[in-house]
């Protein structure tokens, strides 16, 4: 926005510009200083004295520990059920933790770990901040786990129901019980 509005100054601001050094240089002169004024030096005042706001900086696991926010919790996995990708959301998982929940894992911060051969495994820690709600990533601590499937990709009216769990959600039914009811399709 600030652009807009300093490129609008600088074109209505050229006009009395001139006109002041018109009467003075005569005309040639006039519109050569006129035009390096307005649209050379009067761009770069205005920029320095209204700064735009700094970039949005992501949140790191540093800054997260510095704050106390850092939160990791342990699951033991005895199966995983892979997600095919849709869209650009990142790679989503079913995890059977053996107790008859399941654990949903889905973000951008899966490939690197997946990538590597590491992930899934049959002991994982997960990262996140608890203020923000953003999940760093996944540490792998036991032996490397195949999928025992992969299902989807899921349908707009799974994704779009209530029911359906966030990344990092605990669901209190069995790995399968959950894999059947996300590759429903109506």
């Amino acid at each position: 926005m600030r652009f807009v509005v300093i490129a609008i100054c600088s074109v209505l601001l050229f006009f009395p510009m001139y006109w002041l050094f018109e009467a003075v240089v005569g005309p040639n002169w006039g519109a050569g200083i006129a035009a390096a004024a307005m649209y050379i030096g009067f761009p770069m005042i205005a920029m320095k004295a209204w700064p735009g706001k700094p970039p949005e900086v992501p949140r790191s696991m540093e800054l997260a520990l510095d704050a106390g926010t850092l939160a990791s919790a342990d699951f033991d996995v005895v199966e995983v059920v892979e997600v095919k990708e849709w869209e650009d959301l990142g790679l989503t998982f079913l995890v059977g933790t053996g107790d008859g929940q399941t654990l949903f894992l889905s973000g951008q911060y899966l490939y690197g770990v997946v990538e590597s051969g590491r992930f899934p495994s049959t002991r994982i820690r997960v990262f996140w901040d608890e203020n923000e709600g953003l999940t760093f990533g996944v540490q792998c601590l036991g032996e490397r786990l195949i999928p025992s499937r992969r299902i989807g990709p899921l349908s707009d009216d799974v994704l779009e129901s209530d029911s359906f769990p966030s990344d990092r959600d605990v669901v209190g039914q069995g790995l399968q019980d959950v894999a059947e009811i996300l590759s429903r399709n109506p």
